[in-house]
């Protein structure tokens, strides 16, 4: 997994690896801050699913900051296989079609993390006359 580490003025962004019981994510604070100067962070602290971590900004108005919730880094969690959830197991054909008198083979695949495991699988097979 991967984090964003976010410091202030000037704004300097690292990338950091952390471990799930390092620390939680934490929203920005609501100290003071010179006017115009802006920061940037995360939307929420988790992106399950599809969804990607995304940034949202916040900028200094008369000493305070505005704009949305801020978050200092955000995990992105079990990524879907597009409309396939992660962990779902497909389950098929290795081809659609076989020589005449040959066996259609079965094949699986699973979704882990935004990726398939296995081969493409077919819904179905037939053999070709």
């Amino acid at each position: 997994m991967r984090y964003l580490l976010l410091l202030l003025l000037p704004i300097i962004t690292s990338c950091t690896t952390h471990t799930n019981n390092e620390r939680m994510p934490r929203e920005l604070g609501v100290e003071s801050c010179q006017e115009g100067t802006t920061r940037t962070g995360y939307d929420s602290p988790t992106a399950t699913g599809s969804a990607t971590c995304s940034q949202s900004t916040q900028i200094c108005v008369r000493g305070q900051w505005q704009g949305p919730a801020l978050y200092d880094f955000c995990t992105e969690q079990f990524k879907n296989c597009g409309a396939i959830l992660h962990g779902t197991v497909e389950s098929g054909y290795q081809s659609p079609t076989v020589p005449n008198g040959s066996p259609c083979i079965p094949a699986s695949r699973t979704c882990i993390e935004g990726s398939w495991s296995g081969p493409e699988v077919y819904s179905s097979c037939s053999e070709l006359p």
